[in-house]
């Protein structure tokens, strides 16, 4: 499966958060660019289905070094 296009939903989602916490005086926009509460949560849902679909294409899938690398990217 290609993921760029939904690459490109993670960065217009990305784009409305930075619009929103810009402000609507500051960026003239209304409508969708005002939700940016909303987008946050789309940005985490489809981060989440990217690092699966990347994680579950490997093979063999081992739940050790997913976790490890998980730990590892978190952990300062």
């Amino acid at each position: 499966m290609r993921i760029e296009a939904l690459t490109f939903f993670r960065f217009v989602a990305a784009l409305i958060v930075v619009f929103y916490h810009f402000g609507k005086e500051a960026t003239g926009f209304t409508g969708a660019l005002v939700a940016g509460p909303q987008m946050v949560t789309f940005f985490f849902v489809l981060s989440g289905f990217v690092m699966a679909l990347s994680y579950l294409n490997k093979e063999p899938f081992e739940a050790k070094s997913y976790w490890w690398a998980r730990v590892a990217r978190i952990m300062p």
